[in-house]
């Protein structure tokens, strides 16, 4: 029995991870593609953790064949836990059970718990509340010594103390984890409205308009798209922000956290942002993803991966312009069909039909959008504060249980 972070009820006591479970790690990947060439035995990475079916590993992005049987690469059981033990990924306390006998890379951790000493929703769940990042050693390189691993304390009750409430534990986070999913589809229903309502107000590409309307191409109602630049320095105190995509989350910048950067007055005179400029992303995941200059609170100019276009806003309004860039009127025209990636470019935007109104029914669609956007926003904002507070449930559940509250 050794000390642990607090006292336990009566019949309790603490135990190392070590004394009830065998923990080892896996094997390095074999580089060569021949060995998973129509595999059939599953070989789990760190991103299978992500894709877990609730809390278990049924299936994997890679399968070995019978050739990797001669490389003695590590296998664990089907029960054994599994967590990132090196790299930056240790750091998001991933944890799985493995449904399947796998293979496992070498940046896991394996736990295979001795039934006779604990119930493994026990160990499992326990693992749940530990913060891995208190066990590494050099954060610079993160890293989970197995050492460590088998020396993080564990609340142990009698086996029958165990089941039971590990029964208790697994009735309440399945209700949570109900209530999670029912959220997360009314996410992707209020992703689903906004573009309904988009697609409602933007009339189809090359079909008749209303009376009034033209079919532009954006060249012809803007300047030159122009590209940014690269800051031979982001370090400065002072200077113009240098805003860069990194920076635009959400359709949102935090222009306070935009670093600072060097350019002589004929740069910023090129580069500098003004209201009303519109940004695309033309690389990366986020290319094609457009955002509106609107009253920058700092001067400020754009990155080499951005492409800036400044409107003829006489003829076409920047807010009914980038409203019209987040439908998907918009991206047909910058994804072709069967392309995985959007392909942007001066000459892709130059070419982009946009459906334009006057200008006073284009301020109409304007106010009328901006006011579904903002109970759109709402609705999102509320689904986002009932994820914590089921996140905060979930970690109030394990905290009672391994206090034997439960």
């Amino acid at each position: 029995m050794i000390q642990g972070p607090y006292k336990l009820p009566e019949g309790w006591r603490w135990v190392r991870l070590g004394e009830v479970a065998k923990v080892y790690a896996g094997s390095s990947a074999p580089q060569d593609p021949m060995y998973f060439e129509n595999g059939e035995w599953p070989f789990v990475r760190v991103s299978d953790l992500s894709s877990a079916e609730g809390n278990e590993i049924k299936s994997t992005r890679d399968y070995l064949n019978d050739k990797s049987l001669n490389l003695r690469l590590k296998r664990a059981p089907a029960g054994a836990i599994v967590f990132p033990k090196s790299g930056a990924a240790i750091l998001t306390n991933a944890r799985a059970i493995l449904g399947v006998d796998a293979f496992i890379v070498s940046h896991l951790a394996a736990v295979e718990v001795d039934d006779m000493l604990a119930e493994r929703l026990w160990i499992f769940r326990w693992l749940q509340t530990v913060d891995m990042r208190e066990y590494i050693e050099n954060p610079s390189y993160p890293s989970l010594r197995l050492g460590k691993i088998k020396e993080i304390p564990v609340p142990l009750p009698p086996l029958d103390e165990q089941r039971r409430i590990v029964g208790q534990i697994e009735e309440m986070m399945a209700r949570v984890h109900e209530a999670k999913r029912l959220r997360e589809e009314a996410m992707v229903e209020a992703e689903r409205l906004w573009q309904s309502i988009l697609t409602e107000i933007f009339p189809q590409l090359d079909s008749d308009l209303p009376f009034g309307w033209r079919w532009v191409r954006l060249g012809d109602v803007a300047n030159k798209p122009q590209y940014g630049f690269t800051a031979s320095s982001t370090f400065e105190q002072v200077g113009p922000r240098f805003l860069r995509i990194t920076d635009i989350q959400g359709g949102v910048v935090s222009w306070e956290n935009v670093p600072h950067c060097f350019c002589n007055e004929k740069t910023l005179k090129k580069y500098r942002l003004d209201n009303g400029d519109v940004l695309f992303a033309r690389s990366g995941a986020t290319t094609g993803k457009s955002y509106l200059v609107s009253n920058p609170p700092f001067e400020a100019v754009f990155a080499s991966y951005l492409i800036r276009v400044k409107l003829k806003s006489h003829i076409l309004d920047p807010e009914f312009a980038f409203l019209y860039f987040q439908s998907p009127y918009y991206w047909e025209q910058i994804k072709p069909r069967g392309a995985a990636q959007p392909n942007i470019n001066a000459s892709t935007l130059r070419k982009l039909l946009i459906p334009l109104p006057p200008i006073p029914k284009q301020r109409c669609i304007v106010a009328y959008l901006r006011a579904v956007q903002t109970n759109v926003k709402a609705l999102r904002e509320a689904q986002e504060a009932t994820d914590k507070k089921l996140k905060r449930l979930e970690q109030t559940i394990l905290d009672k249980a391994f206090r034997g509250e439960l």
